[in-house]
């Protein structure tokens, strides 16, 4: 049996990519200038003259194929950083408790036994605490309707 996904899921699911998107970010921009060399090697070597079997320039196929790949990664580059500012945003509003909280067992998924130990807390506790931060969390993104 399938069950409905909830406003919980959504946050965790954004939460759990925070830190992968900020990599690609990073990624992304060495990816670019790995283009970019790409580009000005190829456009500063003379294929006019060179046959590519096919009819066409091969020069000019391989330039058109870079800038598509540089457009299509600075498209999910720029969408990327978005997602990692709105995140940002938001924990930011949370009271710095909760903030840690969701960094750690969210974000970097420590598990919550740890957690408990390191704060003195019981496990359940720790659960409550953290969904109490995720309630709070989706008021800030989504509006009042979701606060507890």
């Amino acid at each position: 049996m399938r069950r409905d996904i909830t406003y919980k899921d959504m946050l965790i699911d954004d939460l759990q990519h925070l830190n992968r998107w900020r990599y690609s970010i990073e990624q992304a921009s060495e990816e670019l200038l790995t283009l970019d060399a790409e580009y000005t090697a190829i456009k500063a070597t003379n294929y006019d003259k060179m046959p590519s079997g096919s009819g066409g320039n091969v020069q000019e196929e391989k330039l058109i194929t870079i800038i598509a790949r540089k457009d299509e990664l600075s498209k999910v580059t720029e969408a990327n950083k978005r997602k990692v500012r709105d995140m940002e945003r938001l924990l930011k509003k949370l009271p710095e408790d909760d903030r840690r909280l969701i960094e750690r067992m969210v974000i970097n998924g420590e598990h919550a036994d740890r957690i408990a130990a390191d704060l003195g807390y019981e496990r359940r506790q720790v659960y409550n605490k953290r969904n109490h931060a995720l309630a709070l969390l989706a008021s800030y993104r989504w509006g009042v309707a979701f606060h507890s």
